[in-house]
């Protein structure tokens, strides 16, 4: 459904443009070229989290021959590095409504921050699906909007799929804007959310309602607070990761989140509060990098 660039016109286009315009949209400029990146355009996601380093050997010292009979320990086994995806700070993030699908009572839960405009976050949806499939018991993927500044029509999907959540169909309508990629219209738009199941005078309504325009800039509030600046980015039980990355990564970090879930209720935790549980001492926001000693408050510069 690729449209020209031409805008429509009319009360449902102005609310549109009016309701985009209302929300304090996300900055993106992630490091190191990840998707959706305003100083990278749409490049591929091809970074992978550093590797840890191997230890340096100690140079050799001299000591005395050990007798043939000594008891020699066995070699000790090397550890097995931490995913760098799991080993980050913990955050809390509140689910608030957030659509959501998979297990009620979930052990792990994936927050995803998407632009129904980027790439790499449609080529991800169905992996997503894949792995709620393979976890229905275990996993929980919640949905929160990230619109990246200058990302087409990105800001109003947003709003346009918040609106489908108030009618109960934000699935729907998160499949098909992702199907039907391209530049928007109004009429485009209007049109999907009849196909997705809508009411199109509770749609417009929705549309007008301050609480649905609030809601997206809520789910921006919440990513910018943890330093989320490009999609997709996920939090699994309240650690930050991004980048379009293959389901067999994304499933062993899954695996490691729900056994440490399972761990958690079998502390006693009650199964409906392992994820408050697992985050209940994470930070409210990334913390920021300390100014240089010539730029910090109440200094002279140099």
């Amino acid at each position: 459904m690729r449209r020209g660039a031409g805008q429509a016109t009319g009360p449902v286009a102005g609310t549109l443009l009016a309701a985009a315009a209302g929300i304090v949209l996300a900055a993106c400029g992630r490091a190191g070229g990840a998707p959706c990146d305003l100083n990278n355009g749409d490049a591929e996601a091809t970074s992978q989290p550093a590797p840890i380093p191997a230890p340096v050997e100690p140079e050799a010292a001299t000591a005395e021959p050990a007798p043939e009979d000594a008891v020699r320990p066995p070699p000790a086994r090397e550890a097995e590095p931490l995913d760098a995806g799991l080993a980050g700070p913990v955050f809390h993030v509140p689910l608030g409504d957030s659509p959501w699908k998979g297990a009620s009572e979930p052990l792990a839960v994936l927050i995803v921050f998407i632009d129904f405009s980027c790439p790499h976050c449609a080529r991800m949806a169905p992996v997503l699906d894949q792995l709620v499939a393979a976890h229905p018991d275990e996993l929980r993927a919640v949905y929160k909007a990230y619109p990246i500044p200058g990302h087409g029509k990105a800001p109003e999907a947003a709003v346009v799929a918040a609106a489908a959540h108030a009618q109960g169909r934000f699935w729907e309508m998160h499949d098909l804007l992702f199907a039907n990629p391209g530049e928007w219209t109004t009429e485009d738009l209007e049109r999907l959310a009849i196909q997705a199941g809508l009411n199109p005078a509770r749609f417009r309504d929705a549309l007008e309602d301050e609480r649905v325009r609030a809601e997206v800039a809520a789910d921006v509030t919440a990513g910018h607070r943890i330093g989320v600046t490009g999609t997709p980015s996920f939090v699994l039980n309240g650690r930050r990761f991004e980048g379009s990355l293959p389901f067999a990564k994304l499933e062993a970090r899954v695996t490691a989140a729900i056994a440490e879930g399972r761990a958690r209720l079998e502390a006693g935790v009650p199964r409906g509060e392992v994820y408050e549980d697992l985050t209940a001492d994470g930070l409210p926001e990334a913390p920021q990098p300390p100014l240089p000693a010539c730029a910090a408050p109440g200094r002279q510069g140099m």
